[in-house]
């Protein structure tokens, strides 16, 4: 059986922020989730800004692409 608990880090030691139902000497597996810098969220967005550029296509244009390839498998 798997449960998601969260705890904190503090003092060399693992906190649990709720009661633990657990026996003694139950093995856990503990998953740090890091903070993300917001400086490099920043530069993901920018990296990405004229990526895309002319190759997004509105509804119409890709409802029109469709019905030309189905004529072509016909």
């Amino acid at each position: 059986m798997y449960r998601t608990i969260e705890a904190i880090y503090k003092e060399g030691q693992i906190v649990p922020l709720e009661e633990i139902d657990a026996e003694e000497q139950s093995k856990l597996l503990i998953i740090v989730l890091d903070r993300q810098d917001k400086k490099s969220t920043s530069n993901t967005w920018k990296s990405l800004k004229g990526k895309y550029k002319n190759s997004l296509s509105t509804v119409d244009e890709f409802i029109a692409r469709k019905q030309v390839e189905k004529q072509l498998e016909l």
